[in-house]
This record gives structure tokens, C-alpha cells and sequence, in this order.
């Protein structure tokens, strides 16, 4: 998603250099839990997708995976989303934000 400098992967020395250096504080600054991890971005990512009615082809697709794996991966979230109860990652966000849950 964000590659290096020469436009490949990132070295694991690069990726470990940028999480203590730039993810760690801005997690911190967000009121995240020391063990927050980018990894877990992309599950709060794909959550918000699935309550806003993406399909699991849209959810896979942002996500990088094959429509199996979507669902594999989050079937219990596409279990639990209500089509009437709808809501914009936006308004999630600032529902969360208003009840001091980050």
C-alpha cells in the first residue's frame, strides 16, 4: 500500500522503523491501546465497509482479498450487519469519537 522509496516493499527494517517512528505516536495521540497495530486499520477498515451495506465483492475488493477470503474473514460481521440499521463510516466515527470509544 505505501511502497518505498525505489517503489518496492518496504524492508522489514523500514517497516518496523516506521511503526515506532510515525504509528506508535499517532496511535498514542489517538487514544489507541499500546497494542494497536496498522493491521488492525484495516479489520476497523473493512467492519465500517460491511455496516455501510458494502458487498462482500466491494469489500473484497478494498481489501485486497478474493470474495472467499472476505468472507472467511469477516462472515461473523456480514452475519451481524441489519440493512435497516445503516450507518456512514462517517457517523460510526463520530458516534465513537462522542463516546470517547476509539
Amino acid at each position: 500500500m505505501f511502497p518505498a522509496a525505489g517503489g518496492g516493499p518496504w524492508s522489514d527494517s523500514a517497516w518496523r522503523n516506521w511503526r515506532r517512528r510515525v504509528f506508535a505516536p499517532a496511535a498514542t495521540a489517538a487514544g489507541l491501546p499500546a497494542s494497536a497495530r496498522p493491521y488492525d486499520l484495516r479489520h476497523a477498515y473493512v467492519s465500517l465497509r460491511i455496516h455501510e451495506g458494502a458487498t462482500v465483492v466491494e469489500v473484497a475488493a478494498a481489501a485486497g482479498h478474493a470474495p472467499t477470503m472476505a468472507l472467511d474473514t469477516y462472515a461473523h460481521v456480514f452475519a451481524e450487519f441489519d440493512p435497516d440499521g445503516r450507518r456512514s463510516a462517517e457517523a460510526e466515527i463520530e458516534a465513537a469519537r462522542g463516546a470517547g470509544v476509539y
